[in-house]
C-alpha cells in the first residue's frame, strides 16, 4: 500500500505548516526565509561564476592554440633563414679550405672575408643574394598559414625598352622562394611573407653589386595571390643582401595590385 502523499499536498502541509510558525514563533520563520532566500542567491550567483569561469577557460584556450600556430610559423621561417645562410656560408667556407688548408676552418674563414672586405663590395660580382620580403593587404581573411608548395618571387630590372618578366633582357636580378607564409594581423590587414634566393641560373652575376643602382623597377608576387585584381596593398618592406656585405632596403608603397603582381617603379636603391 502508498502511502506517500501526492506533491500539491505536501506542498499545501508544508506551507500551512510555515504560516502556523510564522504566528506563533515569527522570528524563527524569519530566520528560515533568510537561510532559504541566501542559499538560492547563493546557487545563482555561483552558477554565474562557473559560467565566467569556463568562458575564461575557453578565452584561454583559444590564446594558447593562436600562440602555438604562431610559435609554428616562426619555426619554420627560422628554418628557412638558416637554410638561406647555410647557402650563403657555403661558398666561403669552400674557398678558405681551398686556399688555407689544413687551417682551422673559423681562422682560414676570417682571412677569406677580411680580404673580401678590403676590396670595395659595390664592384664584386653577385655570387649570393636574398631578400626578406613583407607586403600587407587589407583583407578580413582568417589566415595563420604557411603555403609549403607556393612561394614568391622578386625581380630587379631596368625598365626602358620593354620589360617582361620571364626573359633575361633587363632583368639584373631574380630571387625566388618555395614557399611562404601569410597571417592575419587583426586590423583588417593580411601579411604574406617570403625570404627569397636568387635564382643562379638568371640576373647578372657576373657584373658588380652596383650595377643595380641602374635598377627602376622592381616586380614582386606571391603565388596565393597571383589571381587577386583590384586588391588594396597597404604597404610592405623588402630587405635585400647582397655577397653577406651590401645590404639594401626599400619600402613598398600603397597601390593597387592587379593579378597578383607588385610594382615598385623609380626605385632608389641605396645600397650600402
Amino acid at each position: 500500500m502508498n502511502n506517500k502523499k501526492p506533491f500539491a499536498n505536501w506542498v499545501v502541509d508544508e506551507w500551512d505548516a510555515f504560516i502556523e510558525v510564522w504566528r506563533n514563533r515569527r522570528m524563527l520563520a524569519i530566520i528560515v526565509l533568510v537561510i532559504i532566500v541566501g542559499i538560492v542567491a547563493y546557487w545563482i550567483i555561483d552558477k554565474g561564476a562557473m559560467v565566467r569561469i569556463i568562458s575564461d577557460l575557453k578565452a584561454q584556450v583559444a590564446k594558447i592554440q593562436t600562440e602555438n600556430k604562431e610559435l609554428a610559423v616562426e619555426k619554420n621561417l627560422l628554418r628557412i633563414e638558416n637554410t638561406s645562410l647555410k647557402e650563403t656560408v657555403a661558398p666561403l667556407l669552400k674557398q678558405a679550405a681551398k686556399e688555407f688548408p689544413g687551417e682551422e676552418i673559423n681562422e682560414s674563414l676570417k682571412k677569406i672575408v677580411t680580404r673580401l672586405n678590403a676590396v670595395a663590395p659595390l664592384s664584386q660580382p653577385i655570387r649570393v643574394a636574398t631578400a626578406a620580403i613583407e607586403v600587407r593587404i587589407k583583407s578580413e581573411e582568417s589566415l595563420n598559414s604557411h603555403f609549403m608548395d607556393r612561394g614568391a618571387y622578386i625581380a630587379f630590372a631596368k625598365e626602358g625598352s620593354g620589360f617582361a618578366f620571364g626573359t633575361q633582357k633587363e632583368i639584373f636580378v631574380i630571387m625566388k622562394s618555395l614557399d611562404c607564409f601569410a597571417n592575419q594581423l587583426g586590423e583588417g590587414e593580411v601579411a604574406y611573407k617570403a625570404l627569397c634566393n636568387m635564382d643562379v641560373g638568371k640576373g647578372i652575376t657576373e657584373k658588380p653589386i652596383s650595377h643595380l643602382n641602374d635598377a627602376n623597377y622592381i616586380e614582386v608576387g606571391f603565388s596565393p595571390m597571383l589571381k587577386k585584381s583590384d586588391v588594396d596593398v597597404t604597404g610592405g618592406s623588402i630587405v635585400c643582401t647582397f655577397n653577406s656585405l651590401v645590404r639594401a632596403e626599400l619600402n613598398i608603397p600603397p597601390q593597387k595590385m592587379s593579378n597578383g603582381v607588385i610594382v615598385i617603379r623609380d626605385a632608389k636603391i641605396s645600397l650600402k
